[in-house]
C-alpha cells in the first residue's frame, strides 16, 4: 500500500475506528501542545477552535467512513475544491496552506503528532527514498493508518493545487 503520494498518485490506509482527520502539515506544530484533545468527547468544531483561535474554522477535516469498509484508498481527483454553492458539511471543509496533507486514523491522531515532524519531513521531499522511509519509521509505531498527499502542481488537471480549502470526495465516506 501506498501512503505517500507526491505526484498524483494514490493512496491507500487503513481506518479500523472508521474516522479519520484531514490536515495540513503545517497545523502539526500547533495541534502537538494540545494532543489531548483528540482524546476528549469534544466536537472538532470545539477541538478546532481551541487549537485556531485565529481561524474562522475549517483547518481540520472530519470523516466518517461507510460501516462496510475500514481500508480506505484516496485519488488526487477525489479533493475537491471548495466553494460556497456547493452544499458540504462544515466538519469536512479542510484548509491547507503549504499543499501537504495529512490524514490520519481518529485513533492515531495523538501518536502521529509525536512522531511526525515537519521541518524533518519537508527536510526529506527532495528525496523521494527519504520520504518514503521517513514515512515508513512512522509507520512502524502505528501501522498503515495514515497517508500524506503532496499537491501535484497546477496545471495538472486536479482541483487540489496548494493553498485553499477543500473536502474530499469518496464513495467510502459518509
Amino acid at each position: 500500500m501506498k501512503n505517500l503520494s507526491l505526484t498524483g498518485e494514490k493512496v491507500s490506509f487503513f481506518c479500523q475506528t472508521k474516522k479519520f482527520l484531514v490536515f495540513d502539515i503545517l497545523y502539526i506544530e500547533d495541534m502537538q501542545p494540545v494532543k489531548s484533545l483528540f482524546t476528549s468527547n469534544l466536537t472538532i468544531d470545539k477541538i478546532e477552535s481551541e487549537i485556531f483561535e485565529w481561524s474562522d474554522g475549517q483547518q481540520l477535516g472530519f470523516y466518517e467512513l461507510d460501516e462496510n469498509f475500514d481500508f480506505l484508498s484516496i485519488e488526487i481527483s477525489d479533493i475537491k475544491l471548495y466553494n460556497s454553492n456547493k452544499m458540504i458539511v462544515l466538519e469536512k471543509i479542510f484548509g491547507t496552506d503549504t499543499g501537504v496533507i495529512a490524514i490520519v486514523d481518529w485513533k492515531n491522531i495523538s501518536s502521529f503528532l509525536d512522531l511526525f515532524s515537519y521541518d524533518d519531513f519537508v527536510d526529506t521531499l527532495p528525496h523521494h527514498e527519504k520520504s518514503q522511509k521517513y514515512l515508513k519509521d512512522i509507520e512502524s509505531v502505528i501501522g498503515n493508518s495514515f497517508a500524506i498527499i503532496s499537491t501535484p502542481g497546477i496545471n495538472k488537471g486536479y482541483d487540489f493545487v496548494g493553498s485553499g480549502r477543500y473536502y474530499i470526495e469518496s464513495n467510502y465516506v459518509i
